[in-house]
């Protein structure tokens, strides 16, 4: 498709669209600090989608929704299903801690320690946030990238009943159903939430007919969240979820490749704290529980288990004696298992963390964490943040250390496990300007930059069928991530907004190659709007291109450049009922990220939101 296509079709979109979707004034960052804070008085990049601007996003998987924002690259083996790895500024997700409603869900018996992004249901996240840069400061190992939260159902905080309904079908014989009750008083709440997802697919690998099948997936996940507040300073909560999935895929076995390949996942964690508050003192004190489990299937017979598991506890205080000031400091724990290993692994932090605003504008924060792990001793982290408010601009700069563990598969696997590797050590800066128009328009840019130090990679050194076994080994050097990420966001009238982002990557390990599946260009747009009080749209558009050499099925090369095009449109029927309809892949483009696996085409899809 060409740029002239493009840029007519967004054109012809803006004539017809209304109100502008939320921005982020006013937005509070949860997770960037041990506290809440506003935006504005945070040093690092963050951003954050809430319920609304999920919904209205025309993608399905929470995963290509995250895909819009700057520094954020998602790849996807085949179908929905397929294993789907989420990049931020070029590097992997062992390197980004995930979090789901407080508790950590990266799988532990993984290659390395990561999510899984497949496994997120569409329509199970209401809101995602997304910080930037190293923050092992604030999350302890394995944060040299950034980490993301991710809500689900939340607990109403307001006395009242309320009920949501999602049903949705389309392309590929997909079927989406998501159901979500809540009940609040005075003093108690409680939500449970249940989801349903069905996809036939479609062959994940292509040109070879040995792996000629449709490759689908069928998930569900039951959630729950709670809380009752004792006193009006004294909460208990408690927050949990199940989730159980399969996959189809293809090219699996010992050779010759099977098509007929499957894993059934099944992961489930819970989560208990209670806060208390008293003058100018908080505390959290929160236990947490994650368990995950992988059967794979290949021809119908079983081919192996992986299992894992997080157990951990924490306690925070916080300590406010003015609006100018806050210090917060604790300890926590945490026990991480793997079938692939002998022994559990123990990790041991303190910390502590000041926020000060001398003046208004002005913000400073300093964190330290400590963390003793069990098997490679102590280390320690720490970030230091400041932004600063001229007129209408805002001036953003962090400076921050981490460390990765090596995974317990990349310790003790029989076969590719190396037990004598030490944890990755990184350095990380970065520089942003944000300025606001008055006409509501803004732009920002920043500057980032991450080095890693005795990289942790699989080496072979001869090739696949060599007579000698490659297995992971310690790349003595340094890994380097830089680049440039700028944002803008244009109101068109008072009915309809556009913004969009470009993000440069220069990914590179200690050889000077360029990373595997980090694109080097990644530019996004979104516009969207009310055409009416019950009329509304969203368009999406994205370039990616740039890519190195990398491994597909079968074959060694570069993904194609390419530009996806997606839409949707919504009718609110009655207050809180919108039917719509959503297109993927617009213009059905024809393209390929990882060599041999297909991407979908076109592809049409109806629903019903609904709620009471």
């Amino acid at each position: 498709m060409t740029q002239t296509r493009l840029a007519a079709s967004v054109s012809a979109f803006a004539l017809v669209l209304g109100a502008p979707a939320l921005a982020q004034d006013g937005t509070i960052s949860i997770y960037t600090y041990q506290t809440a804070v506003g935006l504005d008085a945070v040093g690092a990049t963050v951003d954050v989608l809430d319920e609304d601007q999920i919904e209205d996003l025309p993608e399905a998987s929470t995963a290509a929704k995250l895909d819009s924002l700057p520094g954020v690259s998602v790849t996807q083996a085949g179908p929905f299903g397929g294993v789907t790895n989420l990049r931020l500024r070029g590097l992997s997700g062992a390197y980004v801690p995930v979090l789901f409603n407080g508790i950590d869900i990266t799988d532990t018996s993984a290659t390395r320690v990561e999510l899984y992004w497949e496994n997120i249901l569409p329509g199970t996240v209401s809101r995602a946030e997304v910080i930037r840069g190293s923050q092992s400061a604030r999350f302890g190992a394995n944060a040299i990238a950034g980490a993301i939260a991710l809500d689900g159902t939340r607990a109403p905080q307001a006395p009242g009943q309320q009920a949501s309904v999602k049903a949705e079908i389309g392309s590929y014989d997909s079927t989406l159903f998501n159901l979500g009750l809540g009940f609040a008083t005075e003093r108690a709440g409680v939500a449970i939430s249940f989801g349903k997802f069905g996809s036939g697919g479609f062959s994940a690998i292509k040109g070879d007919p040995a792996m000629d099948d449709t490759d689908g997936y069928e998930g569900e996940q039951l959630s729950f969240d709670s809380y009752v507040d004792i006193t009006d300073s004294l909460r208990v909560g408690l927050t949990g979820f199940r989730h159980e999935g399969t996959s189809e895929y293809d090219s699996c076995g010992p050779w010759p490749y099977t098509q007929d390949c499957r894993t059934e996942n099944a992961s489930q964690g819970l989560r208990g704290y209670v806060e208390l508050s008293y003058g100018n003192f908080s505390h959290v004190f929160d236990a947490t529980s994650f368990e995950i489990t992988r059967d794979r299937i290949v021809s119908g017979a079983p081919s192996g288990t992986s299992e894992g598991d997080r157990h951990g506890w924490s306690y925070r205080g916080t300590y406010t004696p003015s609006e100018a000031y806050t210090l917060s400091f604790g300890l926590d724990e945490k026990q991480e298992g793997s079938s692939a290993a002998p022994n559990d692994v123990t990790i041991a932090g303190q910390f502590v963390e000041a926020l000060w605003a001398p003046q208004p504008g002005l913000d400073l924060a300093l964190s330290i964490r400590r963390d003793d792990h069990s098997s490679f001793g102590e280390f320690w982290s720490g970030r230091a943040s400041v932004s600063y408010g001229i007129g209408d601009t805002t001036i953003r700069a962090v400076a921050a250390n981490g460390f990765r563990a090596p995974s317990l598969y990349e310790l003790f696997d029989p076969l590719y496990g190396n037990a004598t590797l030490d944890p990755e050590t990184s350095k990380s800066f970065e520089l942003g300007v944000d300025h606001v128009f008055s006409s509501g328009a803004s732009i920002g840019g920043t500057l980032f930059y991450t080095e890693i130090e005795d990289l942790i990679d699989y080496f072979d050194p001869d090739g696949w069928l060599g007579p000698i076994p490659g297995g992971y080994a310690q790349m003595s050097g340094t890994s380097v991530t830089k680049g440039v990420e700028i944002s803008a966001l244009f109101p068109l009238g008072q009915m309809a907004q556009i913004e969009g982002n470009y993000t440069y990557t220069d990914a590179q390990d200690r050889n000077g190659n360029q990373l595997q599946r980090v694109p080097e260009h990644d530019l996004a747009l979104t516009l969207s709007g009310d055409l009416n009080n019950r009329l509304s749209g969203a368009l999406t558009a994205q370039y990616k291109g740039g890519w190195a050499d990398t491994f597909g099925a079968t074959s060694f090369e570069a993904g194609d450049n390419y530009t996806l095009v997606n839409a949707r449109i919504g009718y609110e029927f009655a207050p809180g009922i919108e039917g719509y309809a959503r297109i993927e892949n617009l213009f059905d483009t024809d393209y390929q990220v990882i060599p041999d696996y297909q991407t979908a085409g076109r592809s049409v899809y109806f629903g019903i939101n609904a709620d009471f």
